[in-house]
């Protein structure tokens, strides 16, 4: 048995992604092995099609990461000043109330974190409205000592302007607020 020569008349016939393709050879220029070599060639387009879905993908992405970093600076420094408020109020359940002390100490903690004093629509913050101002006892019937801290959050709508959004132009436009409740360890 003679092995049966290539379906196109090729000299020399190679296997490209498992179909017949004629290289060299006196094959018809649309012969079969013609039209699946450029069949082979043109099925080959993944690195292209990678690089158009990564071009489409990366403004995308490069939004994505440029945006949370104001949420993470967000979330930091709120969680920052929930742990300076935290020390302050062990400070005020020390002495049984927030003291003027207790609130120019953590002033100076939440300036040396870049919460310094600032004022909004006339209202100096950070503000202590609503905490004890008057000493508590150990042995009082209700012992709780409150601390409250307001000061102005920074504001997160503006990044929607970027993207076409409507986002506030106010520098704050929320608070942190936060409330803690602890027990007076004062004698007298």
């Amino acid at each position: 048995m003679r092995p049966s020569p290539a379906p196109c008349g090729a000299l020399i016939m190679l296997r490209i992604n498992g179909l017949p393709s004629c290289i060299f050879g006196a094959g018809r220029p649309f012969s079969s092995g013609w039209v699946q070599r450029l069949a082979a060639l043109f099925r080959d387009e993944r690195g292209v099609s990678n690089l158009l879905v990564t071009l489409f993908l990366l403004p995308l992405l490069l939004f994505l990461m440029f945006a949370i970093v104001p949420v993470f600076v967000y979330s930091m420094k709120g969680a920052h000043m929930n742990t300076a408020v935290s020390h302050a109020l062990k400070e005020a359940e020390a002495v049984g109330y927030v003291s003027p002390e207790v609130a120019a100490r953590l002033n100076d903690r939440l300036a040396a974190l870049g919460m310094g004093g600032v004022t909004v629509n006339g209202t100096g913050y950070p503000s202590y409205a609503g905490s004890t101002a008057g000493k508590v006892l150990r042995d009082a019937a209700d012992p709780t000592v409150k601390l409250a801290v307001k000061y102005p959050a920074p504001n997160l709508s503006r990044m929607l302007r970027a993207i076409g959004g409507q986002g506030g132009g106010e520098a704050a436009e929320g608070f942190y607020y936060i409330v803690l409740y602890g027990r007076s360890e004062a004698y007298e």
